[in-house]
């Protein structure tokens, strides 16, 4: 996993399937921190991040996205500065 210089998570990398990874490593975080995943939002752009959508209840995708991101995702954005306007 990888975290920026503020702690936020910006990144898992798995040598396995990451549409099932990514979920497991945000529970992992989640149980650690006492947060209910139900209260995470994730960004994602491409199929394995599907599952950590469903999960989550709080997908993002951007507009050039496939139209099964979009479907997926809570939010649809242009760019991550977008961001601002739904939290």
């Amino acid at each position: 996993m990888n975290f920026d210089t503020g702690g936020k998570l910006t990144a898992v990398i798995s040598a396995g399937d990451e549409n099932q990874m990514k979920p497991l490593y945000l529970r992992k975080i989640c149980k650690t921190l006492s947060i209910d995943i139900t209260k995470c939002a994730v960004v994602g752009d491409g199929g394995n991040n599907l599952e950590i959508f469903r999960v989550t209840e709080h997908g993002i995708t951007f507009i050039d996205s496939s139209d099964t991101m979009k479907q997926a995702a809570e939010h649809t954005i242009t760019a991550l500065s977008d961001l601002r306007n739904i939290f």
